[in-house]
This record gives structure tokens, C-alpha cells and sequence, in this order.
């Protein structure tokens, strides 16, 4: 015969059926909970972590410092390489466009930049060349011009300043930068081409070796005194004629020619 549970074993068992109740229960709630932690998107994986790998590539490339193309090689890889991120790597190459467009973006401004400081700077600045046209009467006390820079204009010094960062191949000649007691000389065309600013007013242009234009009169650097007084006869007292050396300097009402070897090698107007 079987001997009857006591009271207390009586109760003891009935505890275990109750804790192994709760216990399937809970296990039960997680289960559920995890599946639809899962439907909702909310499981993570190796395939979801790899898709998200190309599109930071793509980004970096699109960012990067070295241009497009090597920003869509990067990320392109990057997505390649990663376990189903076949998508990722279609985001990374469109990065890498991204740069690539930017990176000529970035040429085609610097290239229009450069073409136009050498013709016209921005704020009304002139940026003239090596072989302008010198429009020069000495007949009168009139202003003359090289190219559309007049020596009848007002401009202060300042302006000489903004061709110095507008113009390109334009810089102080000599260390005249202007001041009490000295001119503010810029040039280019190695200094071929000079602007002289005088007591803080545009004073004149002097042109050498270097000046491939010519005057209205057709002469250059390098024509002949005799070319040179046939076709600008109006010479002052103060002018000297041409020496055994081939040397002469003639003063005009607006200007002063020095011939070297009897050609011309300088000539200043203003």
C-alpha cells in the first residue's frame, strides 16, 4: 500500500505544478515576442548589416578630397564586397558621380575665372596684354591710352592695388609700392608693359622690350629713329639727336621716346 502525502508534501506539489505553469508561460510571451520583434523589421542580420557598409562608402567617395572617380571606385568596391549588397554598391557608384560632377564643376569655374581676369577683372578692372595698341597724339597736350587703359582717367592708387589681385602676371616693378617720395609702378610682359601711379593719381605708361603692340602709326619697340621722327616730327628743345652711338632721347608735349643702337627701346607716354 501506498502511504498518503502529508499535508506539507501535499503542498509542495502543488507549488511545482504552479512554477512549471509560470515558466511555460514566460518562455511562451518571449517567444511571441521575439517573432514579432522579427516581422517588424526589428531582427537584425548579417545581410542588413553588409547593405548599410556600401552606402557609407558611397558617401565618403562623394565627399572625398581625391574626386569622384575615386570615391565611386571605394564605395563601388565597398558595396561589392559586402554579402548582399548588390544595392549598396549601385548607392556607392552613384556617390562617386556625385564627385566626379563636382570635381569638373570645379574645373570649368577655374578655367572661366582665369579667361576672365584676362580681359576684364570683376569690379570694372582692366587686365591688358602684352600687345595692346598705344593711341598717342604729340601734337597737343592730349591724353593718350593703351588699349582701354586712358591716362585721362581719375583712378587713385587703389586701383593699381586691385590689378595687382585681379590681373595675372602683374607686380610691383623695382620695389616702387608707391608712398611719400616714390611712384606706384606695376608691370608685366616682363615689365615690357609698366603703369605709373604719381601723387596718388594714374600718371603714364612706359613701354619696352616685352611690348609686342604698336602705336597708331604702325611703330614698335625696335622701329628706326629715322621711321621713328618721319612719323612723330613734333619734338621739343629738350630732345637730343641721334649720337654716333645710335643714342637720342626725344621729348614730345605728352611723351619721351630713348632710342638705343638707333632703334627705339622705350617709350613713355602720358
Amino acid at each position: 500500500s501506498i502511504p498518503r502525502q502529508s499535508a506539507i508534501g501535499r503542498e509542495f506539489g502543488k507549488g511545482r505544478t504552479m512554477c512549471k505553469n509560470f515558466f511555460c508561460k514566460l518562455v511562451g510571451f518571449v517567444a511571441v515576442c521575439l517573432v514579432w520583434m522579427c516581422l517588424t523589421g526589428g531582427c537584425s542580420s548579417d545581410s542588413s548589416d553588409s547593405q548599410s557598409l556600401p552606402s557609407q562608402g558611397g558617401s565618403a567617395g562623394s565627399s572625398g578630397g581625391m574626386g569622384g572617380s575615386s570615391g565611386s571606385l571605394t564605395g563601388g568596391n565597398a558595396g561589392a564586397s559586402a554579402e548582399g549588397g548588390a544595392g549598396g554598391a549601385t548607392d556607392a557608384g552613384l556617390g562617386g558621380g556625385a564627385g566626379q560632377t563636382d570635381s569638373a564643376a570645379g574645373e570649368d569655374v577655374s578655367d572661366d575665372a582665369e579667361s576672365d581676369a584676362s580681359i576684364e577683372a570683376d569690379a570694372g578692372i582692366v587686365c591688358p596684354g602684352c600687345d595692346e595698341l598705344l593711341a598717342w597724339d604729340t601734337t597737343q597736350y592730349k591724353h593718350s591710352a593703351y588699349g582701354k587703359l586712358s591716362t585721362s582717367a581719375t583712378w587713385d592708387d587703389s586701383y593699381a592695388w586691385q590689378m595687382l589681385n585681379a590681373c595675372a602676371g602683374w607686380s610691383i616693378v623695382d620695389g616702387h609700392e608707391g608712398g611719400l617720395g616714390d611712384t606706384l609702378e606695376i608691370g608685366t610682359c616682363n615689365d615690357g608693359v609698366v603703369l605709373v601711379w604719381a601723387y596718388d593719381m594714374f600718371s603714364s605708361v612706359r613701354l619696352g622690350q616685352g611690348w609686342t603692340g604698336k602705336t597708331d602709326k604702325d611703330l614698335a619697340i625696335g622701329s628706326s629713329y629715322q621711321d621713328f621722327v618721319q612719323a612723330y616730327p613734333d619734338y621739343t628743345g629738350n630732345s637730343t639727336t641721334l649720337d654716333v652711338n645710335g643714342y637720342a632721347s626725344l621729348s614730345y608735349a605728352n611723351g619721351l621716346a630713348i632710342f638705343k643702337n638707333s632703334v627705339l627701346f622705350q617709350l613713355t607716354v602720358w
